[in-house]
This record gives C-alpha cells, structure tokens and sequence, in this order.
C-alpha cells in the first residue's frame, strides 16, 4: 500500500531525503519494537509494525526509482534484476545476522541451542537487543544518504511507464548459425 503512494509523492515532490526520512522513521519504530518488547505490551507492536512498514515504503520506493533511473529503458531489465537481488540480498543478510545475534545472546545467557530452555523475559531481552541492532544499522545507513543525497533534477523524469519508440535502442541477440 506505501510503494504506489511514496512512488507518487517522489515524482511530484522532488525531495531528496526520502531515503533518509525513510530509514530515519524504520529506525525509530525499530526502537519502539524493542521497547514494546521488553514492556510486554504486545497490543502497541501493530501500530508501531505500521509505523516501520512506512518508513520502508519511504525508503524503498525511491531507492527502486533510481536505480531504474540509472539505466537506459532498454535495460530496464537489468535495473529490475539487481534492485530485486539486492533487497533479496539484504533481507537474508538481516535474517542471518538476526539469527547470530540470537544464538550469542542465548548461549551467554546460559540457554541451550536455539534459546531451548529460555524463558519469555530472556526471549524478550534477545529479541529487544537485536531490534536495537537493527535500528542502529539503520541509522548508520541513513547517515551517508543525508550527507552525499544528490539534489533532484528539476528535468524530472517521470517513472510512468511509457511506450517503447524507435529512438530506444534495444539490443538485439545475435543467434549462431
């Protein structure tokens, strides 16, 4: 629901910080996600899950924006593809570091393997921890974004799709005989 709408709020505001807003609104409900954690009020963790799910959106929807940018539109393609490994990439990365930040808290804590054993103030605690992690990652990423975002062109170029015309050159595959 937020990628359609900050798609077209990027294209008809020609902001730069998008991106920094973005992370900078997923880091401070990372924040509150660890608070509500550790509190127990899990009647507080949708709204805070909405609140992260738009700072995402802020953030995501640009960043595709621009890497479809950076390419011709007959390799459109080939923008599509990285932008979607590179997420995929990182969500597994996040996954994986979540994961290790699991088990070292866990094993220092005197819980056997996967938590078994732990009880909920110790699952809490873990889970509290790496949701800071992961809000601080964010903040750390939103830092150079505000420092070297390169201001917005004002010949916009609009991320409607358009038709192909005969001025896009589209390579074609030479097949062997």
């Amino acid at each position: 629901m937020g990628a359609p709408l900050t798609g077209r709020l990027y294209d008809k505001y020609q902001w730069k910080h998008y991106m920094t807003a973005g992370l900078g609104i997923a880091a401070l409900a990372l924040f509150a996600f660890a608070g509500t954690i550790q509190d127990g009020n899990i009647g507080f963790l949708v709204p805070v899950l909405a609140v992260f799910a738009a700072g995402y959106a802020l953030f995501q929807s640009p960043n595709n924006i621009e890497i479809m940018r950076g390419l011709p539109p007959a390799k459109s393609g080939i923008a599509s593809s990285l932008s979607g490994t590179g997420r995929h990439f990182g969500m597994a990365l996040g996954v994986a570091a979540a994961a290790i930040i699991f088990s070292v808290q866990f094993s220092l804590a005197g819980a056997k393997e996967a938590g078994i054993g732990a009880g909920p103030e110790m699952f809490a605690s873990v889970s509290a921890t790496t949701m800071t992690v992961a809000a601080v990652i964010c903040l750390i990423a939103a830092l150079p974004l505000f420092v070297w975002a390169k201001p917005v062109h004002k010949k916009h170029i609009s991320t409607k799709i358009r038709r192909r015309s005969n001025d896009d050159k589209i390579p074609k595959i030479k097949q062997k005989s």
